[in-house]
């Protein structure tokens, strides 16, 4: 075996497994349309076909006995090496168009012009006008050869011209993409006249498809990762829209009676409650995460509309050990609010809550601790759900988490567990 025969093998069987791989990794992707993962699938399995057919080709030429084996497979291999560029001109319309690819002159001239390339293909059968095989079965390329495969070419200028078009509606992505689907290619065809001998085309289409399949799966990916962003920033607004109404009716009707019995204290609930009404109300045009002392400013706003509603009846301790980081808005003031709605006992025994933030080598932890019920003894799930809202932001945003940890009573003269919420984010 001499060097150009061990780089044509080398070709096909790279050939054969990037596409069967590339095939069974679409099959087995879920997020992608209809549309796309039969383009794909489509354009692996061709590009599968060829390069078989090609290794046969290969394998089989020069033996008489095998002649017809040689014939056919030779007629498959100049079908399928045809389908990616007639099959670009319709990934080139339904990318970021709402055309619709059988109704488009563009597609319709491909489709003529492969018809006429298979008409030839077809004719050269049976009158050996562009290429025969010898008895001793040798290909024989006549000097029309390349007349036969014109077609093709125009084919693939029609790409470029559909690519040239549209190249303001493409994104950066699909620009890089496209051209290398067209000129690989091309690249590969030039070079297979000057020297025919090495399957330049095979390892031309190879590239093209691996690169296309790439640059198509990374925007695919983005979008869906786009799509869960803004599902959870949707429900972070539906979280900050959804104050409890007892919670607004009850602070109203503090106020109302402060102001006879305490006046100044009315003032600064007022002040307080404004203050934690215009946090929760900025946090919904936040696209992006947030100095934590505005987290903290919003929490403290919080916490002080509630002692005035339950006085006596909640303690508040602040640990705060770094405040120069950001993180998601509505994540430190929700936690407090569980802290309180599900850690208040009904017989007005007193709720310690402590808030606290400690940073190490690796990250930076802010956590909510308070006595009273775990939350796996909470009946409704609500908070759960709210929670786990919560998460999904902390991983989108700054790639943070949220654990709540149940402690059980230190000692037998305490009857109370403690309830401690975490987030933890990763130094930047």
């Amino acid at each position: 075996m001499d060097t150009i025969d061990l780089m044509n093998y080398t070709i096909l069987v790279a050939g054969i497994t990037a596409s069967l791989s590339g095939m069974l990794l679409m099959l087995s992707i879920r997020f992608f349309g209809h549309w796309y993962k039969s383009f794909f699938v489509t354009i692996f399995a061709s590009i599968l076909v060829y390069m078989t057919s090609k290794l046969a080709v290969h394998m089989s030429a020069g033996n008489p006995d095998m002649y017809y084996l040689t014939k056919a497979t030779q007629y498959i291999s100049l079908i399928t090496v045809s389908l990616p560029s007639l099959m670009l001109a319709f990934l080139i319309i339904n990318t970021n168009s709402k055309t619709h690819v059988k109704g488009n002159c563009f597609t319709r001239l491909a489709i003529v012009l492969w018809n006429i390339y298979v008409l030839l293909l077809s004719i050269t059968q049976f009158v050996p006008v562009f290429y025969y095989f010898t008895s001793d079965n040798q290909l024989v390329i006549t000097k029309y050869y390349y007349l036969m495969l014109l077609p093709l070419l125009i084919i693939m200028i029609i790409d470029i011209g559909g690519v040239i078009k549209r190249w303001k509606v493409l994104s950066r992505r699909h620009k890089i993409a496209f051209s290398v689907y067209c000129l690989a290619p091309l690249a590969a065809s030039l070079l297979r006249v000057l020297y025919p001998n090495i399957y330049s085309i095979a390892l031309g289409i190879t590239i093209a498809g691996l690169y296309m399949f790439i640059f198509t799966l990374e925007d695919h990916v983005d979008k869906a990762m786009y799509t869960v962003k803004t599902n959870a920033d949707q429900k972070a607004s539906i979280l900050a829209l959804q104050m409890r109404p007892h919670f607004i009716y009850n602070t109203l009707t503090s106020i109302y009676y402060l102001c006879d019995e305490d006046t100044e204290k009315a003032k600064n609930t007022i002040l307080a409650f404004t203050s934690y009404l215009r946090k929760n109300f900025t946090a919904l045009s936040s696209e992006d995460t947030i100095p934590f002392e505005d987290e903290l400013e919003h929490t403290k706003a919080y916490l002080e509309v509630e002692k005035t509603r339950f006085e006596d009846e909640i303690e508040i301790e602040y640990d705060i050990g770094v405040k120069d980081f950001k993180l998601p808005p509505l994540t430190l003031q929700p936690l407090a609010e569980n802290a309180i709605k599900h850690g208040r006992k009904p017989n007005g025994e007193k709720l310690h809550i402590v808030i606290r933030t400690v940073k190490n080598d690796k990250h930076i932890e802010v956590s909510v601790e308070n006595t009273g019920a775990s939350f796996g003894e909470i009946k409704n799930d609500d908070p759960h759900i709210a929670l786990n809202n919560m998460n999904d932001r902390l991983k989108l945003m700054c790639n943070g988490t949220l654990t709540v940890t149940s402690v059980p009573p230190t000692d037998s003269t305490v009857s109370d567990s403690r309830t401690i919420a975490t987030i933890t984010l990763p130094l930047q």
